[in-house]
């Protein structure tokens, strides 16, 4: 963790903070599908790995809040006010495509959202369905099919989710080929037929 300070500045680091500790309250009493483990851990996670590939502030302060405008309290205009205009277009774009209420009419507009989407929620939604994918991966092993009763469309929906959003976020796997062929690889692991 060290070395991921490293990449920042104090004024940065701030930032980030701030921003986890939103993330953190504002997702407190929601819980991961299929694991039951506090929902506030996956934008953590997805900041994490962020940080890691060297993503910028902005883009890690929209990773850490990546769902914070579903099912919380916060406002668009506290993100924006506390994190500016770029990070609140960035946490939209990571959104778009999921107003409607019918869960295959919000995936199949969010995949159509993705093969035109900003370098910035690329990054951020590869990121977000790397931890994703993987911790569904990580309870496949430990639950095997019962997993797939956790979650509001059984395991050919969630297939053909996760291999659309491979191939949506296909585009712009120049940009950050090691973090692309992760998700490919977890993909094809949890969804190996």
């Amino acid at each position: 963790m060290d070395n991921l300070l490293n990449n920042f500045s104090i004024e940065d680091m701030e930032k980030i903070f701030k921003a986890s500790s939103m993330a953190a309250e504002g997702h407190k009493y929601q819980k991961l599908l299929g694991s039951g483990i506090a929902s506030a851990s996956h934008p953590m996670s997805v900041g994490i790995i962020l940080a890691r590939i060297g993503a910028s502030p902005d883009v890690v302060i929209a990773g850490l809040l990546h769902h914070i405008l579903r099912g919380t309290i916060v406002s668009p205009y506290e993100i924006r006010a506390q994190f500016g205009q770029s990070v609140l277009d960035i946490i939209k774009e990571c959104s778009a495509g999921s107003e409607s209420s019918n869960w295959e009419d919000r995936k199949i507009n969010r995949i159509r959202v993705l093969k035109e989407a900003s370098p910035e929620a690329w990054l951020v939604t590869c990121a977000d369905k790397v931890h994703s994918a993987s911790s569904m991966l990580a309870e496949y092993k430990i639950q095997g099919e019962n997993l797939w009763k956790h979650y509001e469309r059984g395991r050919d929906k969630q297939k053909w989710y996760y291999e659309s959003i491979v191939e949506a976020l296909e585009k712009g796997k120049e940009c950050y080929p090691l973090l692309y062929t992760r998700l490919e690889d977890i993909v094809r692991s949890l969804f190996p037929d």
